[in-house]
């Protein structure tokens, strides 16, 4: 809505400076969320075996846990262009202007680089080291970058906004 459309009481968003606590509060959030689904999915093999006396396999709270956690990540991003965690804590992201395949691309490349890549390589066997490299180098990005972009927020070409939650003014609502 517009600002003549406001009422008293509605809330907006208004753009604040960018800070690195808030770029690295946001990736903590990403990982605590993939941290709580292993965590749940380990209390469910435990109940499974402990009380039900099912034999679960070994990965079984390790795969299903982390196809979840990306399917997540990748329908926040798709839909509004930010992660979870981002979406936690306020960060909306201004992308570059393209057709809508480029935007599928780029939203894709900043998954793929970003929480859904180190929640992927989890998959693998021989992911840890890479998971380790993936963090290190978003890390870095997010210390040396104008406006503490991560990695994957770089090669995608967006750029995050900080935003705080107001009471607007309001206005006089038009019949």
């Amino acid at each position: 809505r517009g600002a003549a459309d406001r009422l008293p009481g509605d809330v907006v968003e208004v753009p604040v400076e960018m800070t690195l606590g808030r770029c690295l509060f946001a990736m903590v959030a990403d990982l605590t969320i993939f941290g709580l689904l292993l965590v749940v999915a380990g209390l469910v093999a435990l109940v499974l075996q402990g009380v039900f006396g099912v034999d679960v396999p070994e990965g079984w709270a390790w795969y299903p846990s982390t196809v979840v956690a990306f399917v997540l990540q990748a329908i926040s991003l798709y839909a509004g262009g930010v992660t979870l965690g981002e979406r936690a804590v306020l960060i909306r992201v201004r992308e570059a202007d393209a057709a809508r395949t480029a935007r599928f691309a780029r939203r894709t490349s900043r998954l793929l680089l970003g929480i859904g890549g180190f929640t992927l390589l989890g998959l693998w066997q021989y992911g840890g080291f890479l998971q380790f490299l993936l963090g290190v180098a978003a890390l870095v990005y997010a210390f040396r970058s104008e406006e503490h972009r991560g990695l994957g927020q770089w090669v995608a070409g967006s750029r995050p906004i900080a935003v705080e939650r107001k009471e607007a003014a309001g206005g006089f609502r038009r019949p």
